[in-house]
């Protein structure tokens, strides 16, 4: 009987320590596998990211080309409304004298420049000065 109980116990720790290797060889393969696919994990995030940086920049570029048209119609319509000003003031010297004159009223603390044959500049204030007391 104790021949037995002997030969079982020596048995169960031969079969334990044959386990073990085989289960640390599971353990290191799952670790392997493990490290592997956090490896295609951040490639794959990596990837995705730069994907997405890439269309970012696609859509900023898009935007641009689209704000520079805008711009290019904008300051063409400005040019066109300069133009149809311009040509409506051309021979219009009694409409400016009367804008000038508006302006002055409505401005009553512009200074004005006023250009002289001598190239003497006259600056012309229409706030009455007060004395000092």
């Amino acid at each position: 009987m104790k021949k037995t109980i002997l030969l079982l116990i020596i048995g169960l720790i031969t079969v334990s320590l044959s386990s073990c290797g085989w289960l640390n060889d599971y353990g290191r393969e799952q670790n392997l596998l493990d490290a592997k696919n956090k490896g295609e994990a951040a490639f794959l995030e990596s990837e995705n990211s730069k994907k997405v940086k890439t269309e970012e920049a696609r859509a900023n570029l898009e935007a641009a080309k689209l704000n520079a048209q805008a711009d290019q119609i904008r300051a063409e319509g400005i040019a066109a409304a300069n133009k149809i000003i311009g040509s409506s003031l051309e021979n219009n010297k009694a409409y400016l004298e009367w804008l000038w004159i508006d302006n002055i009223e409505k401005n009553p603390n512009a200074v004005f420049y006023i250009p002289t044959e001598n190239k003497v500049p006259i600056f012309v204030n229409q706030t009455p000065v007060k004395p000092n007391k």
